[in-house]
């Protein structure tokens, strides 16, 4: 599975609700390395991504790094190299036959760029997850300030906190769709001819991504030792009647990384106010030996996880869904296209799919 974290321009992280991206306020030209890597104790693989940020009045051009050597070291010695996608580059992944992290080791990622530059981690303990008792389902119907009804449905899970133990987690439910088409592009014809979608069926199975782009959901346990615990992870819309498929997971994280995605929540919901702290950029546990100095986005976690698949019925409201918006003609290749493993897109079937 595919566990990353990071933050910038783009926060993929975690689901609950939809917020905006979190801008790290930089006010220099200099582009800044970006990591989103995690590792946990679910099957491989897992992945890594790196990029430049933009320059702070250019939010648009982020790049990604290519070519670079890319691997997790853990306290005994092993270590998990990552390959460099043929397809998508600066997208980095162990191999799905290849060493699975282990609870109660610590991990460290290193990175070496093409210009020679070692970057290195933090230690990271992998520490057990909690399990989780059960996920249900709430319908909801809301009205925002423009009059503007959506209906979906919450998505909560329960679970019981370990008492006398310091704990930290954090939440996210990935929504899987299988993808009909594994190439779908716009074609606009040079003639004036209306344009068209021009799309390839799969050659294989291969299935949609759906995280909250940057939503960010953690917490412990101050209020809840020893306790239940009932959060809401994530969110279905209503644009079908048909079962929904979501994977559920929860992570036992360090409280570094929960001060660290904790800070940047609190500058993602800073409301601007009178009294708020003035932004300032959050500093993770990454950096330059060659360059202690140099500033780097993102945060490398390792963490036990929790995983339950669930299946989000719709079927049950009377009001019809909202229908999706028809498009243009589609135009069928006669041959098929891969399904190319990304961040958002892939090929291994998730655990008790339909």
């Amino acid at each position: 599975m595919k566990k990353v974290i990071t933050y910038i321009n783009v926060i993929f992280l975690f689901l609950a609700s939809c917020i905006d991206p979190f801008d790290p306020k930089l006010t220099t030209n200099e582009r800044k390395l970006v990591v989103e890597a995690w590792l946990t104790n679910e099957a491989p693989p897992y992945t890594v991504r790196l990029y430049f940020s933009a320059p702070y009045n250019n939010k648009d051009l982020n790049i990604p790094v290519a070519g670079a050597k890319v691997f997790v070291t853990d306290n005994l010695g092993n270590k998990i190299d990552f390959e460099e996608s043929p397809s998508t580059s600066g997208f980095y992944q162990s191999s799905p036959t290849g060493a699975r992290g282990q609870e109660g080791r610590i991990y460290t990622l290193n990175i070496r760029t093409l210009n020679d530059q070692l970057y290195q981690s933090k230690p990271e303990l992998l520490r057990p997850s909690t399990p989780i008792d059960s996920v249900f389902s709430t319908f909801k119907e809301k009205i925002d300030e423009r009059g503007i009804k959506t209906r979906s449905f919450d998505v909560l899970i329960e679970s019981k906190d370990p008492a006398n133990v310091e704990n930290y987690y954090k939440w996210e439910a990935v929504r899987y769709e299988q993808l009909e088409y594994c190439a779908d592009r716009v074609v606009i014809p040079i003639n004036g001819s209306p344009p068209f979608r021009s799309v390839a069926y799969c050659c294989f199975s291969c299935w949609k991504i759906i995280k909250c782009q940057g939503c960010i959901l953690v917490g412990d346990d101050k209020l809840v030792n020893g306790n239940k615990i009932r959060k809401t992870v994530g969110s279905v819309p209503y644009d079908s009647r048909l079962d929904a498929y979501m994977l559920v997971k929860q992570y036992a994280i360090s409280k570094d990384v929960y001060t660290f995605w904790k800070a940047v929540d609190g500058q993602v919901n800073n409301s601007g106010g009178i009294f708020d702290e003035p932004p300032a950029t959050i500093r993770g546990n990454i950096s330059n030996t060659n360059k202690p100095d140099e500033q780097v986005l993102g945060f490398f976690g390792a963490a036990g996880v929790s995983i339950k698949p669930t299946f989000v019925k719709r079927n049950y409201i009377s009001t019809p869904p909202y229908q999706q918006v028809g498009g243009l003609e589609i135009i069928i290749s006669r041959t098929c296209a891969p399904c190319e493993e990304r961040y958002n897109r892939t090929g291994i079937k998730p655990p008790n799919w339909f």
